[in-house]
């Protein structure tokens, strides 16, 4: 039994289809001359190519052809490359090397590498320029001193040709020649011992920094310039009508990123690839007719480009992804299902069953196509070692078994398009619209023991089945249905969003989800979900829950969200899937296959997000000002007062279709607005500072960094801070100016108003003391007419003495405000001596003056003592009719304060207040207070009189006390 399954394996093992997707590109895309003879890639990510009839610029949308305004001669351009600032150069292999300035549209003949030979090639290291003339020589520059240098080994061997030139990784510069590999330095060159004689004719960088040739029927593999490897090339010899040689040639190569090997050999009419060991015919995997290649060139994406000659150029896209294709009659069939098999896929398409290793890339063939009547595989499952597929075609119905890995898979048909089984019990469905309970189903004849539902209506398609509880969730074309496993009943919704197609069945967190044409239904809570993020939903064929995310099988792609339906990617043919339509996905602990109609892809679910990541490729290409004056600074544009508008033209080179992407810029702290093509224009800028950012996506969900441009308008004075400072410093200064006008006007009226009332108030002063001296002097000369009439003309005389004296000194002070106390004292005892004399001594008087008190340095208001030691004399002691005595004292009761006492012994203030006759007014004593009062406001300086009778103190005294406060100076 072993021998004949080893066996069968054998006769049904074949090598499956390792398949990418490609585009071609000619004349219908805008590229008008089909033969390539170099492309290359700048690094913003464009694509320009060099064909027979000029250079063309690719951006993944439009073909443009370069024409500045200095001619070249078009046919004998042959290569292309960058200066360290990304400006092309165009190499034209016999009228010299230019550079193209894309903002002048100009070429400038770079004068400095004028080489004697023709230049295919151009390699720039250090102050050297190398140029190859293809399977001729390579000749040396160095650009300082414009010194050049033949090709030394040429000069020594002529039969010994230069076929290729590489610069690695580390600036070293290789020449592969006829007798090996050369190293290139200062303009001579020396062949490096491989300990192997090779012809070297290609010359390639892997991505561990090994150095790969191409050679005669081999690929050699070099690390520190030492032969490591060498790969045999398998595949069919060209013919002695191309090269008398036979052998293969390899005359092309590039290697990716996955360590792939891509090449061709002379006559290069075809492209290989080497991957996992094995070597592919490409041309045969894209189903493409043989073409000529002039070069082989890999993008910033891995992807690789094909130049041709005269039919334009093929893309082949080339992700991490392993993407396998099943062929019947040179098509590829559409995968319908698949499951793990221990380390294998089954893989059920629309005609056969297969087994892929992916390991060995062999695959067993469990059901062979049926061009005829066709052999579709609805659905595979896997119970350990036993396998039951549904399928169509009842005419081949045996079991079959297979080896995978050493053990033994036994492979049952049912004749069905679905089974569904669930803790022994199993279910399926025919195309007839009928569902049954069946057994024995690990037969090559199962069983029906039950129909449990037949649709009135037999083409109703019957697409999953769902377990739940006793009840059994049936989704068919014409909506959901639900068979009761007790009641044997079963019932259709009717609820609209329950009528759609339901392609699958899926529960989550006790949460029905059903996969329709109409999107996603969750049943609990009859919800529809048309929408994930910005994505509409188209039909879903299935919904899988696997680490923590849920996987949507559209038509449009896979999308994988998280658990609350927000996307997290989508991927389809323009990230590496073979086509958009996904029919399932399985996993495998960490592996994933994706069924697609037109083969499985296999990846590892890890990897599939890390490609959420969005390449930043956007740029920015042009920007121009008032849709005339271009920029040269593309990040930052300064615009004058005058200048108002600016049209920013931006790129994001992307070159695998579908090649749509969304793009979204923001203006300052505005909020994203969507851009539906490549350029922005910003209208009525304002002066300042403004920032620009832009993003794009390729599908709206994961968008890349933002690009910035800073934009700096120059402000009109009239709109800048300092003219609004200098309007508010002019306004300021008006206000300033006014206010300080007006409070000088007010303040010099107020200064006149108190030099009037200080006139006013001394005008009063003086006139008070001109009331004090008349009364004064009328009393005085009573009392000297006395003398007189009584012929005492010695009292008469010395009376008039006294008194002239006193006149004298008040007259002299009358015009003062006040007097210093020394004075003051002198006057009041000639005073009181005259008033004593005057009454005949009915009273006597004393003054005493503290110690504290400095007579010559006190000033007081002038005449503010007289008149109440008049007062005192005449209206208190003299009616007492008895002597009396008069005490005026002077001390300091602060640092600042004289305090004068005047104190008499007669009647009292009360008595004297009485016997004072109606309409009396005493001059002298209003007069004092109206002074004291006065001087207090011109002043600010407390001056009071306080007058008592000291009977209301003590009631056994008699007499006034007169108290007279003055601050002083």
């Amino acid at each position: 039994m072993g021998c004949f399954v080893a066996l069968f394996a054998m006769i049904s093992s074949f090598a499956q289809n390792r398949n990418f997707s490609f585009q071609h590109y000619g004349p219908e895309e805008g590229l008008s001359n089909t033969n390539i003879f170099a492309i290359k890639q700048s690094k913003n990510n464009l694509l320009y190519f060099a064909t027979e009839n000029g250079v063309y610029e690719f951006d993944g949308y439009l073909f443009s052809e370069i024409k500045p305004k200095t001619l070249i001669k078009s046919n004998d351009i042959r290569n292309l490359g960058f200066t360290a600032k990304n400006d092309l150069i165009i190499i034209n292999r016999n009228n010299g090397i230019y550079q193209y300035n894309k903002l002048q549209n100009t070429a400038e003949k770079l004068n400095q590498f004028n080489f004697k030979n023709s230049v295919d090639e151009l390699i720039i290291a250090d102050n050297y320029a190398y140029s190859l003339t293809d399977q001729i020589s390579v000749n040396a520059l160095e650009i300082t001193s414009q010194k050049q240098f033949e090709d030394n080994v040429k000069q020594s061997d002529n039969g010994n040709q230069a076929y290729a030139i590489y610069k690695a990784k580390n600036n070293s510069v290789y020449v592969g020649r006829t007798d090996g590999l050369y190293i290139i330095d200062k303009g001579m060159q020396t062949k490096l011992n491989l300990s192997k004689k090779i012809s070297v004719y290609s010359i390639t960088e892997n991505s561990n920094n090994e150095l790969v040739l191409g050679g005669d029927d081999a690929i050699y593999v070099c690390k520190d310039n030492q032969l490591i490897k060498t790969i045999p090339i398998s595949i069919k010899k060209p013919t002695s009508f191309f090269n008398l040689n036979t052998s293969a040639r390899v005359s092309k190569l590039i290697t990716d990123k996955y360590n792939r090997i891509w090449f061709s050999t002379y006559p290069d009419d075809n492209l290989y690839l080497i991957e996992n060991k094995k070597t592919y015919d490409v041309f045969e995997l894209l189903s493409t007719e043989k073409l000529l290649i002039n070069c082989l060139f890999k993008d910033s994406d891995d992807n690789i480009w094909l130049g041709t000659f005269n039919d334009g150029v093929y893309l082949i896209q080339n992700p991490s992804f392993q993407n396998i294709s099943f062929n019947s009659a040179r098509k590829n069939l559409q995968v319908t299902s698949s499951q793990f098999i221990n380390s294998h896929i089954a893989v059920g398409t629309e005609n056969g069953l297969y087994l892929f290793d992916p390991k060995s890339y062999n695959t067993q063939t469990i059901v062979a196509p049926d061009d005829l009547f066709g052999e579709k595989i609805f659905g595979i499952s896997v119970f350990d070692k036993q396998v039951v597929y549904t399928k169509s075609n009842s005419f081949t119905n045996t079991k079959k078994t297979v080896l995978a890995n050493d053990a033994n898979y036994v492979f049952y048909p049912l004749i069905s398009k679905l089974f569904y089984e669930k803790k022994g019990q199993a279910i399926m469905a025919d195309a007839t619209a009928n569902v049954y309970a069946i057994t024995n189903y690990f037969s090559e004849s199962p069983k029906v023991i039950d129909t449990l539902i037949s649709f009135p209506d037999y083409r109703t398609k019957i697409f999953c089945i769902k377990q739940l509880g006793s009840n059994y969730l049936v989704g068919t074309s014409n909506g959901l249905s639900i068979y009761n496993n007790e009641t044997k009943n079963y019932k259709n919704y009717s609820n609209p969003f329950l009528t759609y197609a339901v392609n699958d069945i899926a529960v989550f967190e006790n949460k029905t989800y059903l996969a329709t044409d109409n999107g996603i239904t969750v049943l609990e809570d009859t919800l529809s979900i048309t929408n994930v993020g910005e994505q509409k939903l188209s039909a879903i064929k299935k919904i899988k829950f696997y680490e923590n995310k849920i996987w949507l099988a559209t038509i449009d792609g896979l999308i994988i969200c998280d658990t609350k339906f927000n996307p997290i990617v989508i991927f389809n043919k323009s990230n590496g899937l073979l086509s958009n339509t996904i029919n399932d996905i399985v996993f495998n602990n960490n592996q994933c296959c994706i069924c697609t109609n037109k083969g499985i892809t296999l990846c590892k679910v890890d990897e599939l997000f890390k490609q959420t990541r969005v390449t930043d490729k956007l740029f920015i290409s042009n920007i121009e000002i008032d849709d005339s004056l271009k920029v040269k600074d593309l990040r930052t544009v300064n615009l004058l007062a005058s200048q108002n508008d600016i049209t920013i033209y931006f790129s994001s080179p992307l070159f695998v279709k579908p090649n749509k992407q969304f793009y979204r810029y923001k203006f300052d702290d505005g909020k994203w607005a969507s851009v539906e093509n490549t350029q922005i224009h910003l209208v009525a800028i304002n002066g300042g500072k403004h920032r620009v950012e832009i993003i794009c996506s390729k599908d709206g969900i994961n968008w890349s960094d933002a690009i910035t441009i800073d934009i700096k308008k120059e402000i009109p004075f009239r709109k800048t801070v300092w003219f609004i400072v200098l309007i508010i410093a002019i306004a300021l200064f008006f206000i300033i100016s006014a206010t300080y006008l007006l409070l000088k006007r007010v303040k010099s009226k107020s200064y006149k108003k108190i030099e009037d009332e200080r006139q006013v108030n001394l005008l009063k002063h003086q006139a008070m003391n001109s009331l004090m001296s008349p009364h004064f002097i009328f009393n005085s000369l009573t009392s000297i007419q006395n003398y007189i009439n009584a012929n005492d003309s010695l009292k008469a005389s010395e009376y008039l003495a006294k008194f002239s004296r006193l006149i004298r000194m008040i007259i002299e002070k009358a015009s003062q405000g006040e007097i210093v106390l020394h004075e003051e004292l002198t006057r009041l005892n000639y005073y009181l001596e005259l008033e004593r004399e005057r009454f005949k001594g009915k009273f006597d008087f004393k003054i005493n003056v503290d110690d504290s008190v400095n007579t010559l340095d006190i000033k007081i208001p002038n005449m503010i003592i007289q008149p109440y030691a008049e007062n005192s004399i005449i209206h208190g002691i003299l009616p007492t009719h008895k002597p009396g005595l008069l005490s005026i004292n002077f001390k300091k009761t602060g640092e600042h304060t004289l305090q004068i006492l005047i104190d008499d012994d007669g009647i009292g203030y009360n008595k004297a207040k009485e016997n004072v006759k109606i309409g009396h007014k005493s001059l002298g004593t209003k007069t004092i207070e109206n002074i004291l009062e006065l001087n207090s406001k011109l002043t600010g300086k407390k001056q009071k009189v306080e007058i008592i009778d000291k009977s209301d103190i003590n009631p056994n005294e008699h007499g006034t006390q007169i108290t007279i406060t003055i601050h002083l100076n």
